[in-house]
């Protein structure tokens, strides 16, 4: 175990209400743009279509796909410091994605959601008494809830709120 988390891949399933942790694919965006062939001076509309950023989501149940599985970096960076990241093991074609703790314009922790794993400003986890948090044990990643039955993944005050209990299976 690393900060708190198992070796290998696991998933994140809150305790109160059974939903895991997902990096769920982004929605699929199609565009098209003018292409100019140089050489002879003409045009095309050349048309394409991806699936965009990966996004966080609750799954319900597992269903065995790499959306729902994690694993903990603690490789160290270029400086010898370690990562510390959450990293799902859904990759698309551009990268891997990391679950990351949103700091709002108070400078305080907010909205869970997940980025590019490597981008500038990762977030670094630690997990302890079925807790997990970006490094300030007095926070802990919550499911709260916004209407019956829908919730949204934020950083709340540890024992605060309900749904902060987690466990990595």
């Amino acid at each position: 175990m690393s900060n708190g988390f198992p070796d290998g891949e696991f998933c994140i399933v809150n305790e109160d209400t059974g939903l895991y942790l997902a990096s769920l694919p982004g929605d699929r965006v199609t565009g098209s743009q003018q292409e100019t062939d140089w050489l002879e001076g003409a045009k095309e509309t050349v048309h394409y279509s991806h699936t965009g950023k990966q996004v966080l989501g609750l799954a319900t149940e597992p269903s065995g796909k790499n959306y729902e599985r994690w694993y903990f970096d603690d490789r160290k960076n270029s400086r010898g410091l370690e990562f510390y990241h959450l990293v799902n093991c859904a990759k698309d074609i551009r990268t891997a994605y990391a679950l990351a703790a949103e700091l709002n314009i108070h400078g305080r922790y907010d909205e869970v959601t997940v980025k590019g794993h490597g981008q500038q400003g990762q977030t670094q986890w630690r997990a302890e008494d079925g807790y997990f948090f970006p490094g300030d044990p007095t926070k802990a990643v919550t499911l709260r809830e916004e209407q019956p039955g829908r919730y949204r993944v934020v950083v709340a005050d540890r024992g605060g709120e309900p749904r902060q209990k987690w466990r990595f299976v």
